[in-house]
């Protein structure tokens, strides 16, 4: 998307984009005619706190995959909840080859273990 953005705005061409999740994106002025129809993954945390807030909770526990998207989301979350007082209990990383039913069952121990 960076090449597109850059081109776009040098021609003022607006560059629609569904999913455009690069946070280099959210910089600074040089995508000027990008439009994302889903935010960056940087502002995902701060959705999290809202629904937290709504409903009252006051401790998570994340559990995401191994993979360079859910690093984005994973940092968003963790950041935004720190900031709202929001307590992580606990925090799982899973690889993304993860099949083992002994694996899963400990996973799931633990989050039922933290968790309530």
């Amino acid at each position: 998307t960076r090449p597109v953005g850059y081109l776009c705005s040098y021609w003022n061409i607006p560059l629609i984009s569904w999913v455009s999740s690069d946070p280099y994106l959210s910089g600074d002025n040089s995508f000027s005619t990008l439009a994302r129809t889903l935010g960056p993954y940087s502002k995902l945390g701060s959705c999290f706190v809202k629904l937290f807030e709504h409903w009252r909770w006051t401790e998570a526990i994340l559990v995401t995959r191994l993979d360079t998207s859910c690093r984005y989301v994973q940092k968003s979350i963790i950041d935004s909840f720190r900031g709202a007082g929001i307590t992580l209990a606990d925090q799982m990383s899973i690889p993304t080859d993860f099949q083992s039913t002994e694996e899963i069952d400990s996973m799931l121990d633990r989050i039922r273990l933290r968790g309530r």
